[in-house]
């Protein structure tokens, strides 16, 4: 049987929850996090990965019920929510 492919808008995989995209920090908040004298780090739910980074890879998308965090890949939600319909 061939693997269920897992598409932007489909329930959480593990525990059919919600997938919500991660706050981005703003380019301040980033840099304050990780400054090195006094950085504090980010709250939980924002996505952490650099910026460029980010852009390669995607946003990410973190589970509501069970925190399972996952990239779709650098597509526009728009576009694959379209494409979808």
């Amino acid at each position: 049987m061939a693997p269920k492919a897992f598409n932007l808008g489909d329930p959480c995989t593990r525990c059919g929850g919600t997938m919500r995209k991660a706050r981005i920090p703003t380019d301040k908040e980033f840099a304050a996090a990780f400054d090195r004298e006094k950085g504090l780090g980010l709250p939980d739910g924002y996505d952490t990965m650099h910026p460029d980074q980010r852009a390669e890879l995607g946003p990410l998308y973190v589970c509501e019920r069970c925190g399972m965090a996952y990239r779709f890949g650098p597509q526009a939600p728009a576009a694959t929510a379209a494409a979808r319909a």
